[in-house]
This record gives C-alpha cells, structure tokens and sequence, in this order.
C-alpha cells in the first residue's frame, strides 16, 4: 500500500513541476507592445510636413523678393528632418533593447523547456523501472467501491495532467519559434531604420549647404540683404514684444525661483569672441539706428557645440522665429530671463523645468544669420542688460 501511494505521489509531483516549466515559458514572452509603431506614426506625420514645406517653397522658389521667407523654410525643413532624426535614434534604441530582451529570454525559455523535456523523460524511465502494472495495482488494490471510484479518479487526473503537459510542451516549442521569427524580423527592421537615418542624415547635410547658398546669395545683393536685414528685424520686435507681455505677467512673484546664484556662460569657456556688441548702433544694411538687445558669440570650431541654461527656470517659449531662428526663452523668476537665438535644433520645450548648465540646444545659423553663432541675451524687469557684464571674471576678444 505505501509503495502504491508513494508512486501516485512521485507522478503527481512530477507533473505538476512539468506542468510549472511549460508554463513559464508561456508567460515569459507576456512583454508589453513595442513604442516602435507610435515612433513611425509621427516619423510619418514629419515626412508629410516636409513635402508640404517643399511644395511652398516651390511656389515662392522664384520671387527674389521672399528671400527669408525660402530661408525660413529651409529652416523648418531642417528642424522636421532633425527631429526625424531623434525618432529614428529613438527606434534604433528601442528596437535593440526589445532584441536584447527578446533574445534573454528566448535562452531563458529555451533552458526551460529542456528541463521540462528532461523531467518528463525521467518521470518516464522511473515509471517504465516501476513496472506498467503500477496503474493496474493502484487499481486491484481497491478495498471497496468508493476506494475503487477514488482511485480510477486518480489514474484519471494523471493522464489528463500527462496529456496537458505535452499540450504544454507542443504550445511553448510553438511561442519559442514565433519568437525567433520575431527576433529575425526586428533585426529587419533595425537594419532599415539605420539606413533611413543614414539617408536623412544625408538630407540634413543638403539642406544645411541650401540654407547657406541663400545667405550667400542675400548677402551678394544688397536689396535683397536689406529686405532680409528689415524683415527679421520685423519678426524679431515681434517676438520681443510678445516676450515682454509674457514676462509681465509673471513679474507678480507666481514664478519660483529655480536658481538664485551667478549666470554661468552659455557656452564652453573656449568660445568667448564676441562678433556683435550690446547696445545701440546704426546698421551696416539698413541704416537704422537701434538696439542690439544681447551679444553674438562665434568662432571656429562653434557649429553644433552645446548650448548650455545660464541659470535655472522655467522654459517659457521655445520655437522658431524668422529672425531668432531657433530660440529658447528661460524665466529665471526674480525678475530675470535669458534668451538664446539660431540654435540648429533644441532640446526643451515650454513649460519644461531646466537647471543651470543643462543643453537646451546646439549652435546653429537658423533665422537670420550669416554663419553659426549664439545671440544671447539677459533681460531684468523686462529690460535688456548688457550680458557681459554678468561676467566680469571673465576676458573676451572681439571680431
């Protein structure tokens, strides 16, 4: 009698460690769905903003009175074309931590399931030593009708538990060879998106070399260098005026002061050559005696190099404006805010909390702009302050 007992016991066991493995296997692939899908939602909702932007500069290609309006599309093109390039980083991120996923716990399932093939072929040869009359003594042992009924029940619960696990064992060789297939078709997919950023990659280079062909061209026409010179001016007083009714209705204490000590240099020390001073002066195109409301910072070697928060606050513009370029507005709170101008791309948006030294941007020569550079400006109690006069520690060379 303990020898049958112990035998329904060993097979039971058996089974239920069997029936464990197969469905671990199952459930480990229960990941959720990929981001990719989202990600190439919006890659093409850029592409649709690009051929609507190229088919409005065809329209205005010929009219050599539009001369920044073309630039300012050139513009958008770039800033659609480097966003396209994030998302495609952001695919290509994706795509290879789901692969490193998928691949850990295809292994892991795969270790599994020769366990569980192991255990049942173990449970069979200790069945096989046992003798097949095991069953038929569970059964002939019955004392009387009831013990008969429980024991048939027995044998029962055995063979439906043996059928379930290789039903289990079918469905989890199943799962691991459709998570091979989709192994293999995400390598696909993380080829293609390399060669699409290779490609975009490429258009931003030849839309960069347009947009400086045109203000060669502007810069070669006097007329057409004075409209440009008069119309970004015209876009940046709009701005500026915008800016200044923003910062007004913060100016009653509501902004918290994020960082109350020293503005650090909005750029790496080595670029400290100013091109263009603060304060009033008498325009070389137009003629127009006027403010310049901050500083110009170029040199060799500044294209694409960070951009970098003078101080702490709150991100309360950034987009793109035909004289600014690309630009980011930070509310410092205690009355002060900075601003900085032709950023080739950005990295916050409005309403986003910043630190002092986090990358807002990377110097570019959106809008206006003769050559990569980054205007940058102070502004307390809605007026403009000399910048250079924040850094007094510091020596600069002008050119």
């Amino acid at each position: 009698m303990k020898r049958v007992y112990s035998i329904i016991a060993l097979i039971l066991v058996a089974l239920m460690m069997l029936s464990m493995f197969s469905g671990f296997i199952i459930n480990s692939f229960s990941a959720s769905a990929s981001d990719v899908d989202s990600m190439q939602d919006e890659l093409d909702q850029l592409a649709k903003k690009k051929e609507k932007l190229e088919k409005e500069l065809s329209v205005i290609a010929d009219k050599k009175e539009k001369e920044l309006e073309k630039k300012s599309i050139i513009d958008e093109q770039i800033n659609a074309t480097n966003q396209e390039i994030s998302v495609l980083n952001d695919v290509l991120d994706t795509l290879e931590s789901e692969l490193d996923e998928a691949e850990s716990k295809l292994d892991e399932a795969q270790t599994t399931l020769d366990e569980t093939l192991e255990l049942s072929k173990t449970r069979i040869r200790n069945s096989y030593e046992q003798g097949t009359a095991s069953f038929i003594e569970i059964i002939a042992m019955s004392e009387n009708l009831y013990d008969f009924i429980s024991r048939m029940e027995i044998v029962k619960q055995i063979s439906e538990k043996d059928n379930k696990v290789i039903s289990d064992v079918k469905e989890s060789k199943a799962v691991i060879e459709q998570k091979k297939k989709e192994i293999e078709e995400n390598k696909q997919k993380n080829e293609s998106a390399a060669a699409s950023l290779e490609s975009k990659e490429q258009s931003l280079i030849s839309k960069q070399e347009k947009s400086e062909e045109l203000i060669k061209e502007m810069n070669s026409d006097a007329a057409a260098k004075k409209r440009a010179v008069l119309e970004a001016e015209a876009a940046e007083e709009k701005l500026q005026n915008e800016i200044k009714a923003l910062l007004s209705q913060s100016s009653g204490g509501s902004t918290e002061v994020v960082d109350s000590g020293d503005f650090r240099w909005p750029l790496d020390s080595k670029f400290k050559n100013i091109t263009s001073k603060f304060g009033y002066r008498t325009h070389p195109t137009t003629g127009v005696y006027k403010l310049h409301t901050g500083v110009d910072i170029a040199s060799s070697g500044i294209k694409g190099t960070s951009i970098y928060a003078a101080k702490g606050g709150t991100v309360a513009k950034a987009g793109y404006n035909s004289g600014y370029g690309n630009y980011v507005l930070i509310n410092h709170g205690d009355g002060y805010a900075t601003l900085y101008g032709h950023a080739s791309s950005l990295n916050v948006s409005a309403g986003q909390v910043v630190e002092k030294g986090a990358v807002l941007g990377y110097v570019g020569s959106t809008g206006y702009s003769t050559g990569p550079h980054l205007h940058f400006e102070i502004i307390k109690n809605g007026e403009y302050q000399n910048p250079l006069t924040y850094f007094s520690s510091m020596s600069f060379t002008y050119n």
